[in-house]
């Protein structure tokens, strides 16, 4: 019951995120979201950790690649997406930080013999990002351009990031450490460096020193919901799944939880259902398949050589 059970409440969970921080990013700055966001789940990740007694790596290499991965994959990610938040609808920005497997994909060409393109493949990466065109062009008309297609830049490089640090992360658990020890120590890295981006800002007068006095109940109730659930609870969640049902069937999380964004937006935030977001998003979610989904293994081969 957990294995599927929890997919689908998974999809629930991280599908509301995006309506979530739209709504709360609202009361309060995008740094200081991140920085609560990461912080409770950093504690609560690392406390689990501590009372189950699972072994953290010491040595300085492992522990340099950590940090990395703290930075690249944990922090700079949920703060690029909050920060295109601001101005980007809650369903377009699912869509592009699902372009996340799209990157994935790429970057295991390189690295990895048995992840190379294929021309199927090849084809899937190059029908995804004319979707992503469409998406970033839905808006030309619009007074608010620019600011819109740099929040939705910041979002499509986030997912850059996470798409390269999800590889360097796989690397790391072949070393033998735990994926509830290596997002444990990831997440509280992730909370230290916005923690210290957060006070740069502050000396230099760019950002209040604590969250506005004005925010409201409502806000603040979003803003823990992200931290507790979004955050820590997905996370634990998360791994149960994968040991239940396995990786494979779980990383088609990525494919379940834009509609349900994209649902939301629509339903709570009367967010704009038109036939750029209809082609943009079929065409990368085709795209996605294309390079992911099993059913199309027969037509990978052969390897795109680069």
């Amino acid at each position: 019951m957990l294995g599927w059970g929890g997919f689908w409440i998974l999809t629930l969970i991280w599908g509301s995120l995006y309506l979530l921080s739209r709504v709360g990013l609202e009361s309060i700055d995008p740094t200081h979201l991140t920085f609560i966001r990461l912080g409770i789940a950093a504690i609560g990740l690392n406390t689990i950790v501590i009372i189950r007694r699972l072994p953290i790596p010491t040595d300085r290499n492992t522990l340099f690649h950590l940090v990395l991965t703290g930075i690249g994959g944990v922090m700079l990610p949920v703060f690029l997406l909050s920060w295109g938040l601001q101005t980007v609808e809650s369903g377009v920005g699912s869509v592009l930080q699902a372009t996340a497997a799209i990157f994935t994909a790429v970057v295991s060409h390189f690295i990895f013999d048995d992840e190379r393109l294929s021309w199927v493949k090849f084809t899937g990466v190059i029908i995804s990002f004319i979707g992503v065109i469409l998406l970033t062009q839905r808006n030309v008309a619009d007074i608010t351009v620019q600011s819109t297609i740099e929040g939705q830049f910041a979002i499509i490089l986030g997912a850059l990031f996470y798409g390269v640090f999800t590889i360097h992360s796989r690397i790391l658990m072949r070393r033998k450490i735990k994926p509830l020890v290596l997002s444990a120590v990831s997440v509280l890295v992730s909370a230290y460096g916005i923690g210290l981006m957060m006070l740069i800002q502050i000396m230099r007068g760019d950002l209040p020193i604590t969250v506005s006095a004005t925010i409201t109940p409502q806000a603040m109730m979003i803003i823990l919901t992200l931290a507790l659930v979004q955050s820590f609870l997905a996370y634990l969640l998360y791994y149960e799944v994968v040991a239940r049902i396995g990786a494979a069937h779980s990383t088609m999380v990525t494919y379940t939880i834009p509609p349900v964004a994209l649902l939301l937006g629509v339903i709570f935030l009367n967010e704009r259902l038109d036939m750029f977001l209809i082609l943009g998003t079929g065409l990368i979610f085709c795209g996605i398949a294309l390079t992911k989904l099993s059913i199309f293994e027969r037509l990978r081969r052969p390897a795109f050589q680069i």
